[in-house]
Parts: structure tokens; C-alpha cells; sequence
């Protein structure tokens, strides 16, 4: 007897529920209600969050970039400019004494 109206109880739900959703007032269109997150300027929170790990992200990388182009051609000019200008210097040096050497060993 129990099981009979357990049965009929979700029966009686179940045919409840399809007059419910088949009835064209079921479905009528809310106008004017939030259906989402605050927006602030028309954008949510998230994409402000989005907007600023975007941004971070890409000043990070122009700076490492910029550091490493740095560096490239500070490397790149003491290769070709400032060392064999020092190369040089030595050299002249070294000469000027080995001749003085000899300048003085002969008199």
C-alpha cells in the first residue's frame, strides 16, 4: 500500500510538471535583471584580472628581451672595438720597452 502511493505521489509530480512547463507562461522573457557578474565599465573582474596578467606578462618579456639585445651588443662592441683597441695598447707598450731594453743595452 505504501509503494501504490509513492508511486501515484510521483506520478501526480510528474504530470504536475509537464503542465507546468508546457503552459506558455512558463517561459517568459526577463528583461532587465542582471544575469551575470558586475560589470564595471562594461567589463567583469576576471577580464580586468585577464587585462592585467596580460600586460604584466608582456612588459615582462619587453624587458627581458631589451636586457638580452643589451647585452648582445655590449659583448658584440668589445669584441670589435674595445679589445683589439686594448690588444694594441699592450703591444705598442711591450714594443716600447723591449726597445728601450735594447736602446740602453747598446750605448
Amino acid at each position: 500500500m505504501v509503494g501504490a502511493l509513492g508511486q501515484l505521489s510521483i506520478c501526480i509530480t510528474y504530470t504536475s510538471c509537464l503542465q507546468i512547463l508546457s503552459s506558455p507562461d512558463c517561459f517568459v522573457p526577463v528583461r532587465r535583471r542582471n544575469r551575470g557578474p558586475p560589470r564595471f565599465f562594461g567589463y567583469t573582474k576576471s577580464q580586468f584580472l585577464d587585462l592585467g596578467v596580460r600586460s604584466t606578462s608582456k612588459i615582462g618579456i619587453i624587458c627581458a628581451l631589451s636586457i638580452l639585445a643589451a647585452l648582445g651588443a655590449a659583448s658584440v662592441r668589445y669584441m670589435l672595438f674595445i679589445k683589439p683597441e686594448k690588444d694594441d695598447k699592450k703591444k705598442k707598450v711591450d714594443e716600447d720597452l723591449l726597445a728601450e731594453g735594447r736602446a740602453h743595452t747598446s750605448s
